[in-house]
Formats: C-alpha cells, structure tokens, sequence
C-alpha cells in the first residue's frame, strides 16, 4: 500500500498563499486536538490573524472546515498495491488506524457530513460527490472480484455505513478498538459473492 507523499504546492499570489496557510494551520490544529476541536481563534492567531482576518479569506466557518476536509483527503489518498487481495481491508486498517490518532478531524468529518444533508449547505456537494466516488470505486472492486453487480452495490453501500457509524461511536467512547471492527466488516464485505438465498423447507425450489 502507498500512502500519498505532499507535493510542493509551488508559488502563489499573495492572497492564495494565505490561504493555503490557514488552511494548513486549521489541518494540524484539528489534527491535533481532542474531539472538542481547536478555536477559530487559536487557529487564527497561529497565523498571525484575528478571526476576522482568517473570515475576510474565507468568508465563514463552513468554508474554511471544507476546505481543511479537502486538503485532508488529498494528503490521505491511498492506492492499492498491485495484485493486493484484500485490497479493501488494508485501507480500512490504514485510514482508521489514523484516524483514532486525529479525533479533532474525525469530529470535524461527521458534523460537516451532519449539516451536508442540507443541500443548500457548502460541503453538500463534496460529501454527495465523495460518496457517490467510494460506493463506485468499492463495487468496481467487488465486481472484479466476482461479485455481481446487485451485491456490490449493497456491500458497498454497508462498508461505508459501517465506517462512519463506527466513527461515531468511537466519539462517544473513545474505549473501542473501531480498526479491528471496520477490518473484519471490510473483510466480510471482501468475501465474495453472497450466497444465494435458501428455499424455505416445504416450498416448490425446481
């Protein structure tokens, strides 16, 4: 398994540069901060700004915390190996292994995905896009692996519902080991085709 490496975001105007900083600075602050989250305020004078200097960049709160989710998902890009078998599992493990180390971000994660439900909410768009993306990447998985395209569709669907309702619990108690769960889900959902649904005794099965 790779795990993405940063690349050197290059030169920028003035404005965008600040930008990416307080981008970076909200990052490492929810990164390391408990499931309360930091302040906008500590955030803010991390980069030499008032809260209102880091609003005049980002206009509100729900703009910043998206883009702070953005940035996390293109720092945390995984691929598979080539031929890896259990490919699904080994990026659960990855990204939960993680996350519990970050519940400030995690926190952060399940709020926004709260409010998205809200289509006129700003992050409605990049969680609707972001779970149409994973359902489809997880079934094209399945499918090469021999499960049909029905089944796919339904384990995919419950990897997915399985990873965020394991994260919420966990923000309710931080005692539960959430990695070992969504890898053995993800191990389940790896399996294979599901088995065809038996007859019930006595009924006309030819």
């Amino acid at each position: 398994m790779r795990v993405s490496m940063r690349e050197p975001r290059g030169r920028y105007p003035k404005g965008v540069e600040m930008r990416e900083r307080i981008i970076d600075a909200a990052l490492a602050a929810y990164a390391a901060s408990d499931s309360r989250g930091p302040s906008l305020r500590a955030i803010a004078e991390s980069v030499g700004l008032t809260d209102k200097g880091v609003g005049h960049y980002f206009g509100n709160r729900d703009n910043l915390f998206l883009a702070v989710l953005q940035e996390r998902d293109r720092l945390d890009a995984v691929w598979p190996e080539p031929g890896d078998p259990e490919y699904l599992s080994h990026v659960v493990e990855t990204v939960a292994s993680r996350n519990v180390s970050r519940p400030g971000l995690v926190k952060l994660y399940i709020d926004m995905a709260v409010a998205a439900s809200d289509p006129a909410h700003v992050a409605h768009g990049y969680f609707t896009e972001r779970y149409s993306r994973l359902r489809r990447d997880i079934e094209t998985l399945l499918v090469q692996r021999g499960v049909s395209e029905p089944d796919a569709r339904w384990k995919a669907q419950a990897m997915l519902a399985a990873a965020d309702g394991l994260q919420i619990q966990w923000l309710l108690d931080p005692t539960l080991d959430i990695a070992t769960a969504a890898v053995r889900v993800a191990r389940l959902i790896e399996s294979g085709p599901v088995a065809a649904q038996q007859q019930p005794a006595g009924s006309d099965a030819d």
